[in-house]
């Protein structure tokens, strides 16, 4: 997404400052269109896999078992700052690790963008 935004800012900068005519900045604006499309196909896919997540969340919380709602029904319904702190390191675990997954995941992109996904 940021690629794409920096591409067509770019676009629109050598636009403006004459350094490309009308033309070539129709071109240009139209080879965008693949893209986000790919794009279009990512977040689709995306939205199936949060799907599927919510789902099973669904799924297991309907059927909870005796144990589950014995620590659920136990659980506060606040956070203490320790817990809160956990939270917030736990947000940075996650976000460094969808970072990670994003850098060695090309082959489920190339995927999505065939349609095989």
């Amino acid at each position: 997404m940021d690629t794409l935004n920096r591409m067509i800012d770019q676009t629109k900068k050598a636009f403006i400052e004459k350094q490309i005519d009308h033309t070539t900045y129709a071109i240009h604006i139209k080879n965008f269109e693949p893209k986000l499309e790919d794009l279009r196909k990512f977040l689709l896919a995306a939205q199936k896999d949060v799907i599927n997540i919510l789902a099973t969340i669904r799924v297991l919380i309907k059927n909870k078992q005796f144990l589950s709602r014995i620590i659920i029904s136990s659980m506060s319904r606040h956070f203490t700052k320790k817990q809160k702190k956990q939270i917030i390191a736990e947000k940075k675990m996650l976000i460094d690790e969808i970072n990670s997954n994003i850098s060695t995941d090309g082959d489920r992109i190339d995927a999505i963008k065939r349609g095989n996904y």
